[in-house]
């Protein structure tokens, strides 16, 4: 059951674009979570907070609480990771398409040979994005968790 080589590179080429955007997908997903488990971490403390002159183990909530205010630049910089790794992933993945490009003969009008020579603007963006919410997270953590501990 011999294939032809052109059918087959097509059938990889399609097969290699849809990994490609079920990645991209993936990363995509990755911030929306970021960005709202950590929404979701800070308003669970808020609501959490121990009411001033409460009798208990107010102590002890408070130190979880403290503890749990780092936990979204943490989700943040998982996410980033895994979303750095899977970019370079699918970089690799472009590489080869733009190879099977060449191969089918269209080295000058394929997505891929566009898209090399194109600004990676996009990534950049998610760059600056991802730093500027881990830094604005550690603030918004470290204020928090004073204002926490400096409760009576």
């Amino acid at each position: 059951m011999a294939q032809d080589p052109p059918a087959f590179h097509m059938e990889e080429f399609k097969q290699l674009k849809s990994e490609i955007g079920t990645l991209l997908q993936r990363i995509e997903t990755l911030i929306k979570f970021s960005l709202f488990g950590g929404v979701a971490i800070y308003a669970w403390i808020l609501t959490n907070v121990p009411k001033s002159g409460a009798t208990g183990s107010s102590s002890q909530s408070v130190e979880f609480l403290v503890a749990a205010a780092y936990l979204p630049p943490a989700l943040l910089f998982f996410s980033a990771s895994l979303s750095a790794v899977t970019y370079m992933h699918v970089n690799v993945m472009a590489q080869y398409l733009r190879r099977l490009e060449a191969l089918l003969g269209f080295v000058q009008y394929g997505w891929e040979a566009h898209w090399a020579k194109s600004p990676r603007s996009i990534t950049y963006a998610l760059v600056g994005f991802f730093v500027l919410l881990l830094i604005v997270e550690i603030i918004v953590s470290y204020y928090l968790s004073l204002s926490l501990q400096s409760r009576p």
